[in-house]
C-alpha cells in the first residue's frame, strides 16, 4: 500500500507567512483581516485561524496597551470606523488617532517578538 504525503501544517504556515506578527506590517495586515479570520474560524471551522485569533487576543490583553490604544484598535479594525469619525467622537485630531493606532500596533508586534525570543 502506498503512502500519501499530506502537509497537515500547510495552512498554518500560510497564515504565518501572510501575518508575521512580530512585525508592525504583519500585525497591521492581520488586523485588517481580523473579521475575515473570525469568520473562517466560526463558519469554516478553520483551526489555524482560531489559533491566530486566540494568540492575538492574548497579545492584545498582555502587551501593555493603554485604554485609548485598546479603544483605537477596537474602533479602527474591529468596528471598521474611519479615523476622522473616531477623532470627532473622542475630541482629538485625526493625527492623534493615527499615532495611537501606530503605537498600539508597534506594542503588539514587540510583544510577539519578545514571546518568540523567550521560547
Amino acid at each position: 500500500m502506498g503512502a500519501v504525503a499530506i502537509d497537515v501544517n500547510a495552512n498554518e504556515r500560510k497564515l504565518e507567512v501572510m501575518f508575521p506578527m512580530d512585525t508592525k506590517e504583519g500585525v497591521e495586515t492581520f488586523l485588517e483581516h481580523y473579521t475575515y479570520l473570525k469568520e473562517l474560524m466560526y463558519f469554516s471551522g478553520d483551526y489555524d485561524a482560531l489559533i491566530m485569533v486566540i494568540d492575538f487576543e492574548d497579545a492584545f490583553d498582555n502587551c501593555g496597551l493603554t485604554v485609548a490604544e485598546r479603544l483605537i484598535i477596537q474602533k479602527v479594525f474591529i468596528e471598521d470606523m474611519k479615523r476622522v469619525d473616531i477623532a470627532k467622537e473622542l475630541g482629538v485630531t485625526k493625527q492623534t488617532v493615527q499615532n495611537w493606532s501606530n503605537r498600539s500596533i508597534e506594542k503588539i508586534a514587540k510583544y510577539y517578538k519578545e514571546v518568540e525570543e523567550s521560547e
